[in-house]
């Protein structure tokens, strides 16, 4: 792929990792940003699967993506030596017209934290063969608090347990944002949702079934918090998206996730 990007993840507040580990969260970066050319931002919280896991985002000559470290909060992490709190956010931005292709992810199990276990790239389409010129031109952006974000709402956490109802598995998710903040409490936020099954060669191929979705004004920081649970119609992969909505309007990143049974 071109502009390869590689980092670390353990384990974070989206899911305990396969050993016991004082820590909280443990990584060096916790997602993947796009900032497609339509105008949408994509977020994908990052994990450290049970198996080998590869995720494409298609779009077409995108204005750039990164893995991004967000979480900056050292109580989070209890890691006084690793400042994992600390450690770097990078972003690539395109130059000039990349045609179409997608990002690919690809994030591999580890059970240690000195292990490099996720690569994000860009793989254009057609793919490049041998002994065809391929001249592609990028910057790269590495920086400390985030300078690449969305002008709206953007996820801030990502959580999940097995639910209320039998079956059915629990998402929160956080969004944050000074545009956010200016929402009067007593307004109507939507949540906008989609779930489908992953079928073998990553295509969503049936829907799964959505349940008590809800969103809530967090009362601290202003922010609004999204909880819904879904029922996968079998044990496969469900690709989840989901944003908020506010008087027609979007007013947050898309929140992309693939849950795994």
């Amino acid at each position: 792929g071109v502009g390869a990007l590689t980092s670390m993840f353990l384990r974070g507040e989206n899911g305990d990792g396969p050993i016991d580990d004082y820590r909280p969260e443990v990584h060096d970066s916790d997602g993947l940003l796009i900032a497609a050319r339509n105008g949408e931002w994509l977020w994908r919280p990052l994990e450290n699967p049970h198996a080998l896991n590869v995720s494409s985002f298609a779009t077409v000559s995108p204005h750039g993506f990164g893995l991004i470290q967000r979480d900056r909060n050292l109580d989070h992490y209890q890691d006084f030596e690793a400042r994992q709190d600390m450690r770097p956010s990078v972003w690539i931005e395109p130059k000039g017209d990349w045609g179409a292709g997608r990002v690919e992810l690809v994030e591999i199990p580890t059970v240690k934290d000195t292990v490099d276990n996720v690569v994000a790239s860009w793989v254009p389409e057609p793919p490049a063969t041998p002994a065809t010129p391929l001249t592609l031109a990028y910057s790269m952006f590495w920086y400390g608090e985030d300078h690449t974000r969305p002008p709206g709402g953007w996820t801030s956490s990502t959580r999940r347990d097995k639910g209320t109802v039998a079956g059915a598995r629990r998402l929160v998710v956080d969004f944050e944002g000074k545009a956010l903040g200016k929402i009067p409490p007593e307004s109507v936020v939507e949540g906008v949702v989609t779930a489908a099954v992953r079928g073998g060669n990553g295509a969503a191929r049936a829907p799964a079934e959505l349940l008590e979705q809800q969103v809530i004004q967090n009362p601290i920081n202003g922010g609004w918090r999204l909880v819904f649970q879904v029922k996968p119609p079998d044990d496969e992969p469900i690709e989840l998206r989901a944003f908020l909505r506010h008087g027609g309007d979007v007013i947050t990143e898309t929140w992309s996730y693939q849950l795994h049974p």
